[in-house]
């Protein structure tokens, strides 16, 4: 799914400083925001692993949010993100999603790394082991 966004002159540009590695306990909702701004408006794409993400794919969703995360109008204005939401994360979500914008001016991605970890880990020991590889 692509969504028009709109905020700076010129071809699109990652804004700095975006959080690349996302840890996401098990049944809980992944919510990832492409840090990208543009003018004039670029379309946005969002794949995980090398494969563009459908729509139709149940629990994935892509919507656009203000940069401060509160839900939009169907309008777009200068101030609005697109966001991929992936609901009750199982561990096969894990991987590397990447969103790219694109306009007339150019094209730019950002890529993200997710590790969706089992409830069942609880403790500290249990999380730095299975997070440690970061």
């Amino acid at each position: 799914m692509r969504v028009v966004l709109g905020t700076a002159p010129g071809p699109p540009t990652i804004v700095a400083g975006y959080r690349r590695h996302i840890r996401q306990r098990e049944g809980t909702t992944i919510r990832v925001q492409c840090p990208v701004r543009s003018e004039p408006t670029a379309l946005v794409s969002w794949y995980k692993d090398h494969h563009e993400i459908n729509i139709a794919w149940q629990r994935y969703r892509i919507g656009v949010v203000s940069a401060g995360g509160a839900a939009s109008a169907d309008t777009l204005r200068v101030n609005e993100v697109s966001q991929l939401r992936v609901r009750n994360a199982t561990r096969t979500d894990s991987g590397i999603y990447v969103c790219t914008a694109t306009n007339g001016f150019g094209s730019v991605r950002a890529s993200f790394q997710v590790l969706v970890y089992r409830t069942s880990c609880r403790t500290v020991t249990c999380h730095h082991h299975r997070l440690s590889s970061w």
